[in-house]
């Protein structure tokens, strides 16, 4: 069930303000703020704790990517993959005809729709006035002497022989000089609310409001000794048990101070308490019941047959109430007596776990709603016209549509009578709609008059039932209207469900300005969320040549909306969206669907989801994308994932090395998704499927060459019978350069022009193996760089055979471009060879062949999925052909995804629940959480391996740093940016123990069990954190970020006792630092985003210094006991540069306190559990 409270911030805000006391001072106490005691407080009602809406899960850090050695992945990740991608043109779109004006007739006035002063019917009080105010008098009031003489009392002293020196007075009831009524205004008891105001309000015209005291139950007690009256139901109507224990010891307590205690409840007798009863004289403020005059009414035993018809009358003023829009207390008593009910009956219905409610009203979910008005509609036709009778006269003074719908419900429940009334209910809801479009066109009204405008407006849309906006076009141009002025607001707006989506788009395009120019909008995924970016331009400078990795797919718009539909695991539209992305990029959904379709006016893409295929051996993301690893007789396939997209296609005029037939450039879209080798086909793979090898320069790693095309077609039909999904084939002409391109425009695919057509090209020499440098022969593959989405060697090494020939280009944009495919046709060959020149090798160079040549410069790639066209099939088998086609129509898989920087060896980085910030950067992810609003920023360290130690050549090394061996930290941890800071360690810690003073300098001074102490006591404010020391494995890990040098950039330690010029540009050490410490951050970072890994202060370490050996280890750990000293890493301010180096080890007393030590946090689980044994028993 959808559900959606009815509420708006006003409400919440009163909601927090009636906290009680209590609350507010655990609270306080929470957060370390104790306020001064002021002496004795009665104990108040304590409310129950609202539960967590969701269970609170712990974070889990990801593993490393497992080694090529290891087992394939059985773990289930679902991979999203883009398969499709639909062009529009602007002349397809169906235009909108005329400005919307003429569609949008004859709008509300503003005195057509401003509030009406009519009165509603009176509502009859729980009890009457003339019932309630003699036991009122008796709570409130006190026994004095009267004027008239007690005879009786005059007889009997006289009969006795007893002087009588004072007249006998017989004593009447007055008013007591002060008295306190207390109110219970929780918002369980909202229907009563008018009753206690009205009580109130006489009480203080009968007796005065001199003395009077009322106060709600979160205020202060009353005096001691005056007579206490409570307004409320002491917890019985919910039979709280935790309210009970409140009010019994509040009323114990206000015993022992000498008040009368006296309770006046709206609650029928068989809920009271006997205990409470007893402590608090009550009287039943029920209709039906009388107010005892004197003693006290005793509770009566709950009885089931009671229970059991209070239930089916609640079931039954529910139904009742079904076609109210909204239901005031008013008008819920008024249903209430009309089956017979009194209080209790109220209070059951008002908290209904089927209604929301404020103070003001109540109102049934729309689920809820619809299924009450089905047996609605089967009452007899009096009952009916009672509720008509209500409901019209209740909300006559209310807004236009508000009646139209209510109007409408009862129409539709059977209410006779009502034709006429329907069809001007509907002409409402018209004419509300054109004073809304109006609005958003003109905006003719102030921006508060606006904004609660069409805040009203959707509050009324979403209190419909879903079935019954599935028939009324209204609801969808109502919501379109509003939430095209919250256009602004929101950049994701889910259309409910029932309102149909080509409504909503039709409004939308009615009131969007001029689209504007094209914009480029990448998809992709991070971690277990899709994000929308902008397509960046080009850009000058370091960077200008790097290129992420591929995103799902490139999706074009000109207006500013984009369509989302998502849909469930059966197949159903789950959500529909609208998306107003801004520059910075936009979340389009938290949790990956099953499929989702992006819709703009240019384009449409489809992307589904799917779990690994059977037939990869590995699937694992990096940062170029997606790949998958096939395995064939020991030999290993790896392909990438190529996503659909458009490029132009040929090269400029300009180009040097151009060619004739690689013009004019043209716009090319790939429609589909498919899958790449990611190098040319090597001589390993062809033996492992053909058993032969006909290359003239011999080697397993490099390219086949001397094959004909029919041989390339015969070795895909061998390979797709090992993965029948795959129907492996040759990549088309289009296709190849989309890949070989990679989103560049150049001539090669790095971002560089061709600058030596002839000669030896500096970009090429880094990218292909050609004329300059190939000492004409084929090399290994993998030998140069790759381009962006991870393909090696397309440019040189081995022509490459395409599946289809040469065609002519001309300037019409084509959708998968396809060139002739029969028999007889030439085939075309791409990417240059080992002799050719610089510009043969260009990503736009097109050569043609024969399909039976064969010779030693002519390779092929292999490339997998659904290929462009039917003709493209031909020389694939029949069984090949029909795979293809049915992957996509008859749930066949697909697979793959362009991937950001989220994922980590397959599994995604999420946020963590306790990061108040997370985000990416060039350096990876970061976290921050807060602790008396001091930042504390983390960063994600991926699992990896490295070489630990240093080299016996390493300037300054000592001998405990060797012999080098390799270490693997199975698991990512989080790490601190920078040393903890003396500002951090004060908001946890109290005082500042540091000899350097200065909130952004590193704290110091500091022994290893006061670190422990400060770990476990974050980890009591976010148990989720995990906070430790990192290890001394994990330390050097973290601090070389993939380097093997003395220092973190990359370089050597040249001066180890001297001014060291890498060291003065990474951390502060003795010939800089003029001995002292100094702020954090103000030296360079290493590649992950880690400050002063070098320098400033050394840093404790959870475990002690071990002894290395050559033996490869897996989370390497020192000693952990109590006695063990811990290894202290990093350098510091009174040394030269010898120390400072990565690799140099220091250790330490744990509990000494040396003047330039300090720490960084850790955050994740720990190698092994006697890691931890030092935490426990240091914070014991």
């Amino acid at each position: 069930m959808n559900r959606r409270a009815a509420i708006g911030r006003g409400d919440l805000v009163r909601a927090l303000a009636n906290r009680p006391a209590f609350a507010r001072a655990k609270i306080a106490a929470a957060c370390g703020c104790v306020a001064a005691d002021p002496g004795y407080r009665p104990v108040p009602p304590e409310f129950p704790k609202q539960r967590d809406l969701e269970p609170r899960t712990r974070v889990t850090t990801p593993g490393p990517p497992p080694s090529e050695s290891e087992p394939p992945d059985k773990s289930g990740h679902l991979y999203l993959v883009a398969v499709f991608a639909g062009t529009r043109k602007p002349e397809d779109q169906a235009p909108v005809s005329g400005s919307g004006w003429e569609l949008f007739p004859n709008p509300f006035a503003d005195h057509e729709i401003e509030a009406r002063d009519v009165p509603v019917p009176e509502v009859p009080p729980l009890v009457p006035w003339s019932r309630l105010w003699p036991w009122l008098r008796q709570a409130l009031g006190r026994r004095i002497a009267g004027r008239r003489i007690d005879v009786r009392r005059l007889i009997r002293t006289a009969a006795k022989a007893h002087p009588i020196r004072r007249l006998p007075r017989l004593r009447r009831l007055s008013w007591a000089d002060r008295a306190c009524v207390v109110v219970d205004r929780r918002n369980a008891l909202a229907p009563f609310w008018d009753d206690f105001d009205s009580a109130l309000e006489k009480l203080a015209r009968l007796r005065g409001k001199e003395g009077l005291i009322v106060r709600t139950v979160q205020e202060t007690s009353p005096e001691p000794g005056v007579p206490v009256l409570l307004m409320g139901d002491l917890g019985r109507c919910s039979q709280d048990a935790t309210l009970r224990e409140a009010w019994l010891a509040n009323g114990r307590e206000l015993r022992r101070r000498g008040n009368t205690l006296t309770a006046l409840l709206p609650c029928p007798r068989d809920r009271w308490d006997a205990e409470l009863a007893a402590l608090w004289r009550s009287g039943c403020w029920n209709p039906g019941e009388k107010l005892p005059r004197q003693g006290q009414p005793v509770a009566v035993a709950p009885d089931d047959a009671v229970a059991r018809e209070q239930a089916a009358r609640v079931e039954t003023v529910l139904t009742l109430l079904s076609p109210a829009v909204r239901v005031e207390p008013g008008l819920l008593r008024l249903m209430v007596r009309l089956c017979g009910g009194g209080a209790g009956l109220e209070f059951d219905v008002w908290n209904s776990p089927e209604a929301a409610r404020t103070p003001l009203a109540m109102a049934l979910f729309p689920d809820a709603a619809l299924r009450r008005r089905a047996a609605f509609s089967g009452l007899d036709e009096q009952t009916k016209g009672s509720v008509r009778q209500w409901l019209e006269a209740f909300h006559a003074g209310c807004s236009p549509t508000l009646r139209a719908r209510e109007i409408l419900n009862l129409w539709n429940g059977g209410v006779p009578g009502l034709a006429e009334r329907a069809e001007e209910a509907r002409e409402t809801l018209r004419r509300a709609n054109a004073r809304l479009f109006h609005i958003a066109r003109e905006g003719d009204i102030s921006a508060a008059e606006r904004t609660g405008l069409f805040e009203w407006q959707a509050r009324e849309i979403i209190r419909v039932p879903e079935d019954l906006r599935r028939n009324d076009r209204e609801i969808a141009i109502g919501w379109a209207l509003v939430r095209h002025w919250n256009r602004d607001r929101k950049t994701i707006e889910s259309v409910p469900k029932g309102i149909n989506p080509a409504e909503v788009a039709w409004v939308q395009d009615l009131l969007e300005a001029d689209p504007g120019v094209e914009t480029v909008w990448k998809l992709r995924q991070q971690g277990r969320r899709l994000v929308l970016q902008r397509e960046a331009e080009k850009k000058a400078g370091p960077d200008a040549g790097f290129t992420p990795s591929p995103p799902l797919a490139w999706v074009r718009a000109r207006r500013s909306r984009l369509d989302l539909t998502l849909e469930d695991e059966s197949g159903n539209i789950a959500q529909f969206q609208i998306l107003r992305p801004g520059p910075g990029g936009l979340f389009v959904c938290q949790e990956i669907p099953r499929r989702l379709r992006l819709e703009t006016d240019c384009a449409g893409l489809d992307v589904f989801t799917a779990p690994r295929p059977e037939w990869a051996e590995r699937m694992a993301y990096d940062r170029f994308g997606l790949y998958a690893d096939l395995n064939v007789n020991g030999v290993t396939f790896r392909l990438r994932w190529i996503p659909p997209g458009r490029f132009r296609m040929g090269s400029p005029k300009d180009e040097l090395g151009r060619q004739d037939n690689e013009g004019p450039p043209h716009e090319v879209t790939i429609s589909k998704g498919y899958w790449l080798a990611d190098t040319p086909c090597t001589q390993a793979q062809w033996e492992a499927v053909l058993g032969e090898n006909p290359s003239h320069f011999k080697g397993a790693t490099r390219p086949v060459e001397s094959i004909a095309w029919h041989q390339c077609v015969e070795f895909c039909e061998r390979l797709r019978a090992r993965a029948p999904t795959l129907s492996f084939r040759l990549p088309t002409e289009a296709e190849w350069e989309y890949a070989c391109r990679a989103g560049t425009e150049t001539a090669f695919n790095d971002g560089s022009d061709c600058t030596e057509p002839a000669g030896k090209d500096p970009a090429l020499d880094r990218l292909g193996w050609f004329d300059e440098n190939s000492k004409h022969e084929t090399h290994p593959v993998r030998e140069r760089d790759p381009n962006a989405w991870g393909l090696y060697d397309m440019h040189g090494n081995v022509w490459e055979w395409c599946l289809d020939g040469r065609r002519k280009y001309n300037e019409t944009p084509e959708t998968d471009a396809l060139g002739p495919t029969d028999k007889s046709a030439r085939r075309a060959l791409r990417g240059g060879r080992f002799w050719d020149l610089a510009w043969i090798c260009r990503a736009a160079c097109r050569y043609v062949s024969v399909p039976g040549y064969r010779i030693y410069y002519v390779g092929f790639r292999l490339a997998s999925g659904q290929p462009p066209g039917s003709g493209a099939t031909q020389g694939r088998s029949d069984g090949g052909a029909k795979a293809g086609a049915e992957g996509r129509g008859s749930g066949g898989k697909f697979f793959g995804i362009g991937l950001d920087f989220g994922e980590i060896g397959g599994i995604a980085i999420l946020r963590p629940k306790w990061a108040r910030h997370f985000g990416q950067d060039r350096f990876g992810h970061y976290s921050a959480f807060e602790v008396k609003d001091v930042a504390f920023r983390l960063r994600w360290i991926e699992a990896g391996s490295f070489l630990m130690g240093s080299p016996a050549d390493e300037a300054g090394r000592d001998e405990d740093e060797g012999p080098q061996h390799r270490v693997t930290i199975s698991r990512g941890f989080w790490l601190g940016e920078t040393p903890c800071t003396q500002e951090q360690w004060e908001a946890v810690m109290s005082g500042n123990p540091s000899k350097y003073k200065g909130p952004k300098n590193p704290i110091d001074s500091v022994t290893w069990h006061e670190c422990i102490e400060f770990c476990a006591r974050l980890n009591e404010r976010l148990p989720e954190l995990e906070l430790r020391l990192p290890t001394e494995a994990e330390w050097e890990y973290a601090c070389r970020a993939g380097t093997s040098t003395a220092f973190n950039d990359g370089s050597d330690c040249t001066v180890p006792a001297g001014d060291d010029p890498a060291l003065n540009r990474l951390g502060w050490y003795s010939r800089n630092s003029g001995n002292k410490t100094h702020p954090v951050a103000e030296k360079e970072r290493n590649v992950w985003g880690l400050y002063d890994m070098h320098g400033n202060v050394w840093e404790w370490c959870l475990d002690g210094r071990r002894k290395y050996n050559e033996t490869p280890e897996t989370d390497a750990l020192g000693p952990t006991d109590k006695s063990a000293r811990r290894a202290l890493r990093g350098g510091g301010i009174w040394i030269c540069a010898r120390p400072c180096r990565a690799a140099c080890r220091l250790v330490g007393d744990p509990g000494s306190r040396y003047i330039c030590v300090g720490f960084r946090l850790a955050s994740g689980q720990p190698p092994r559990s006697g890691a931890i044994k030092g935490r426990s028993e240091g914070r014991a």
